[in-house]
């Protein structure tokens, strides 16, 4: 599928492969911050002390 897609777009191949890698970081990352956000009293205070 990403090598169909890199010939589509005229891409790199490890281009492609790079941004599923990088989307499936951020979803992971996403979610983390979510459960973080939820475990918190709900207080946007404590999100902002951590950042």
């Amino acid at each position: 599928m990403q090598l169909t897609i890199s010939q589509q777009l005229g891409l790199d191949p490890t281009t492609v492969a790079n941004f599923f890698m990088n989307a499936r970081r951020r979803g992971h990352d996403q979610r983390t911050d979510d459960d973080i956000s939820t475990v918190s009293s709900g207080s946007s205070h404590a999100l902002d002390e951590q950042q």
